[in-house]
Parts: C-alpha cells; structure tokens; sequence
C-alpha cells in the first residue's frame, strides 16, 4: 500500500469523505482524489499532513504495506551519505549509523548500497524524521515486518525509502536503540559527525539472525578484529 492508500484507508476508517478531507487540509476534493489513486506521488511530509488532519500521526508506524515491497534494490550509483546525513543530523534526527558506513569507520571495506540507521522511536523524533524525509525528497520503498509481523518502527520493522540523495534504511534495533546510543562513538562520514555503532555491536547486528543479519558484512569485520 502506497501512501494514498494509507490515506484513503485512514479516512475510510474515520468514515470521512473526500470533500471533508479536502476541506480540513485546505486544498481540493480532485486532489485528495489523485493522491489516493496514485495519479499524484506525495510526499511523505504530505502524506503526514493529511493523517493529521484525521487524527492520526506518524504514517511510518502505521502504513500497512506488504512485505514483498522490502525487496526493491538501491541504486547504489546514487548514493551520497555526506547530504543525506546533513539533512537527518540538521532537524536533529537522534539516530546511530549502522550497517556497511558504520563498518567502513572500523577498517572495512564493502560498498555500500544505502545509509542505513536506528532511530530513537519516540514521536517526536519521528516528526523530526519526517520533516527531514520531506527535505531528501523521501518516498517509501518498503517494509519488512518485525518476527511478531508488527510493521512499527517502534517494534522493529524495516523501512526503506528513496530519496534525492540515495537509498535510506531505518533499520530494526535489534539492540535497543538507546543502549546502541551510549555505546555509539562520534565519527565523519561523508564529512558529516554522527554517531556510529561500535563495532562489537555490529557483529552482534550481523549475527542475531534476524533481518539485520548479513553474513558478508559480519564476515569483513571479524576479519577486520581478527576472530
């Protein structure tokens, strides 16, 4: 489900009519319209703007979309970590990198396909979130549920999105973000200061099995600890 099927299931719910919609969000009827059939792709800050208008908030908590819609591929061609990590780190995102950047400040050396970080799952900080997906041009690409099927950040769901700058992956914390947080250490990455997990902490992301695991990145960096 894209975001104006998120929308048109939001209102559907509340029982609210397009004009009505329309009429709280200040614009028309045919635009409310073009969005939920896809004729106009919206933002994800405007996705936000028009769940609040029917009482909801945080569409990325609450966007049933469907597993297979995790599978898309990132161009990794187009991947510039330097902006994209201005743009979360100026609205004051609280994030830690994770995955193949974090690991290249440990001595490993892969591509990377996308700026992969854990968020503190706060609203608040999701609004910031928001707002900075709304700067980077941000749509979603997909979702993996979470192992109890739960497609909330907060419960460890995968969400993936294109931007201008590249692919982004908020990724499940299979390490509690904040403890992930105080263990994290501060360094650049494409010229911009973010913390950046510890490297025991991504072995132990690379091996827990779940959606985090990768066997080739836990591969470069037990070599790179010499285990």
């Amino acid at each position: 489900m894209d975001g104006g099927g998120v929308i048109r299931a939001a209102r559907e719910r509340h029982g609210v009519s397009q004009r009505r919609l329309a009429v709280r969000a200040g614009t028309s009827q045919g635009y409310i319209s073009q969005v939920e059939r896809g004729e106009v792709s919206a933002s994800v800050e405007a996705v936000s703007r028009l769940l609040a208008c029917l009482g909801e908030s945080g569409w990325i908590e609450t966007a049933p979309l469907p597993p297979a819609a995790a599978s898309a591929e990132p161009d990794a061609e187009n991947l510039r970590p330097g902006p994209m990590l201005a743009a979360l780190v100026g609205r004051d995102v609280a994030l830690v990198l994770v995955g193949t950047l974090a690991a290249r400040t440990h001595g490993v050396r892969l591509p990377a396909a996308a700026v992969e970080v854990t968020l503190d799952p706060g609203p608040r900080n999701q609004e910031r979130l928001t707002r900075a997906l709304g700067d980077l041009q941000g749509r979603m690409a997909g979702v993996r549920p979470a192992a109890d099927g739960s497609r909330a950040l907060a419960d460890g769901a995968t969400f993936s999105f294109t931007t201008s700058q590249g692919s982004l992956v908020l990724a499940p914390n299979g390490i509690r973000h904040l403890v992930l947080a105080r263990r994290a250490e501060i360094r650049k990455v494409g010229g911009v200061a973010v913390p950046c997990a510890g490297r025991d902490d991504l072995i132990g992301r690379s091996r827990h099995g779940g959606v985090s695991e990768d066997p080739a990145l836990l591969g470069a960096l037990t070599v790179a600890t010499g285990e």
